[in-house]
């Protein structure tokens, strides 16, 4: 069990996939349902579409692009955002995510709830149209609205900039690692990193050495948190 300060913390910055939402449905979409869609529209063998796909995903990693949908449509020539919505099933919480959203929303003076995700505008739409995740938080921000990966220093700027928050008063929960080294470069005191991002696969290995937790179950507050004196 890993034990917050919460009664320290003013702003929550929660990722989006493999954070709150279980990271299976995006892993399924681009290794498995869009090779599959890619190789019937264009040709060639499914194994075939997967080391074509591969490669240009590897090219692009940690780039604004590697998570841009209009990208990849105008690069693979396949409408990405069509294909996700043919493929929703699969979008769901992870375990404890709702859970600690409530609790946390209940404390008499709770934390600012933010989502800050590297995902689309457009990704964020489809899972909000299943999840209804907006009304949970108290704002949403996308990195191609900024015009730069939360891996990058410039996202942390501009999210400073369109939503005041004080970094040495903020947790970030990601599941990404070199996010969150990013986000303590940038002054964030308090990270987390989610180990089991897809509940289809092994739990991920903590090069960090940072705070971690296999479910958002372990850092819900007690009942009887308040951060009325703080």
């Amino acid at each position: 069990m890993l034990t917050i300060s919460w009664q320290d913390i003013d702003t929550v910055l929660f990722d989006m996939d493999g954070t709150l939402l279980d990271l299976h449905y995006d892993n399924h979409f681009w290794l498995s349902y869009l090779p599959q869609k890619y190789a019937e529209k264009h040709g060639g063998s499914l194994e075939e579409s997967r080391i074509k796909l591969s490669k240009a995903f590897a090219e692009t990693y940690g780039t604004l692009n590697f998570y841009c949908v209009e990208h990849w449509s105008k690069v693979l020539d396949i409408d990405i955002v069509a294909l996700k919505r043919e493929a929703t099933e699969k979008i769901q919480f992870l375990p404890g995510a709702e859970e600690l959203l409530r609790k946390l929303r209940l404390q008499s003076q709770a934390p600012k709830l933010v989502i800050a995700t590297n995902a689309h505008r457009a990704v964020f739409n489809i899972k909000d149209e299943k999840l209804n995740l907006k009304p949970q938080f108290d704002a949403v921000f996308c990195a191609n609205e900024f015009g730069a990966p939360k891996e990058e220093k410039k996202f942390w700027e501009s999210l400073q900039n369109e939503f005041s928050f004080d970094p040495k008063h903020s947790l970030l929960i990601d599941d990404n690692q070199t996010v969150l080294q990013s986000a303590l470069d940038y002054g964030i005191a308090n990270v987390v990193l989610p180990l089991k991002p897809d509940t289809t696969k092994d739990s991920q290995i903590n090069h960090l050495g940072c705070p971690a937790v296999h479910s958002l179950k372990e850092i819900i507050p007690n009942p009887d948190f308040s951060n009325a004196d703080r």
